[in-house]
């Protein structure tokens, strides 16, 4: 697929997400009762400005396709996947979630598409990285679809063992 200014000009767009949702905040805490450290989630309307989650996408469509590159930032700190938690001597690294992706959705023929997605994350989340592929048929206004996903763990994570699944869906036109 070949893309001019012009296309990019005309048909590249910008999104842009911040979310205000629960969310944890910055201090890990050792937690008596179950003798571990944690972070605390934080109230949906306490400090809602400070540490969000934020998101941007880049879009492109082209005959009958779409691209997206997008990026994620959770402000807040997270215990790092690994660290000890059970030492209340040792309070756990902590450190900003973020994540980088691109997806695909493109129209092979009248009737037939393909599309594509992976991701990647740094080391605070449990799933590191992310692929898709899969397959759609459209009748009308109707679309069908199947795909194949796997979940590549932390390795740190004692099961770290990559997680296959099948996908799919049925997308109807409504009104």
């Amino acid at each position: 697929i070949k893309f001019t200014k012009k296309d990019i000009v005309d048909k590249l767009k910008l999104s842009f997400l911040w979310y205000f949702g629960k969310n944890e905040i910055n201090l890990p805490l050792y937690d008596n009762e179950t003798k571990e450290w944690t972070v605390e989630e934080k109230d949906l309307y306490n400090d809602m400005f400070k540490n969000p989650f934020w998101a941007v996408q880049i879009k492109l469509s082209k005959n009958d396709g779409n691209y997206r590159l997008y990026y994620w930032e959770d402000l807040a700190d997270h215990i790092k996947v690994g660290e000890d938690i059970s030492n209340p001597n040792y309070e756990p690294e902590t450190e900003k979630g973020w994540g980088i992706g691109i997806s695909f959705d493109q129209k092979i023929s009248e009737n037939f598409g393909i599309y594509g997605r992976a991701a990647f994350a740094n080391d605070v989340y449990e799933v590191r990285k992310f692929v898709s592929l899969g397959v759609s048929s459209s009748i009308k206004d109707d679309t069908l679809a199947f795909g194949w996903a796997a979940l590549f763990p932390n390795k740190e994570l004692e099961n770290n063992k990559v997680e296959h699944h099948f996908e799919g869906y049925y997308r109807k036109k409504v009104g």
